[in-house]
C-alpha cells in the first residue's frame, strides 16, 4: 500500500491540537514551496549545492512536522547526499514527485478548512 502524502491527525497531534496554527503553517508551507522543484533543479544546474541543500533541510523540517512521510524522508535522503556534494537524478526527482504529492494533499485540507 502507498504512503499517503500527508497525515492532518498526524500534523495535528504535533501541534496540539491548535487548529490555526495548524492552516497557518499549511498556507505557509504551500505559498512558500510551490515553485521549490524549478528552483532546487536551477540551483543545482548552477552548482549551488550550498544553497540547495539548506532549501532540502527546510522541506525537510516542515514535510517532518506536518506528518508528511514520504516527502520527509525524501528530504532526508536527498539533504544527506547533498551535504555531500553529491547528486542522485532518482532521489532529486523522488524528492520533487513527493513535494507535488504533498502541495496537492495540503490544498485539499486547507479548502476543507
Amino acid at each position: 500500500m502507498a504512503q499517503v502524502a500527508f497525515d492532518r491527525e498526524d500534523a495535528l497531534k504535533r501541534l496540539v491540537g491548535n487548529k490555526d496554527l495548524f492552516k497557518r503553517i499549511l498556507n505557509k508551507f504551500y505559498n512558500s514551496y510551490q515553485n521549490t522543484g524549478s528552483e532546487l533543479t536551477t540551483l543545482i544546474n548552477e552548482g549551488k549545492f550550498v544553497e540547495a541543500e539548506r532549501l532540502v533541510h527546510a522541506i525537510k523540517g516542515v514535510a517532518g512536522n506536518l506528518g508528511a512521510k514520504p516527502l520527509f524522508q525524501a528530504s532526508q535522503e536527498l539533504d544527506a547526499l547533498l551535504k555531500q556534494g553529491g547528486l542522485d537524478g532518482r532521489l532529486l526527482d523522488t524528492f520533487i514527485t513527493e513535494l507535488k504529492d504533498a502541495l496537492e494533499a495540503v490544498a485539499e485540507v486547507i479548502a476543507g478548512l
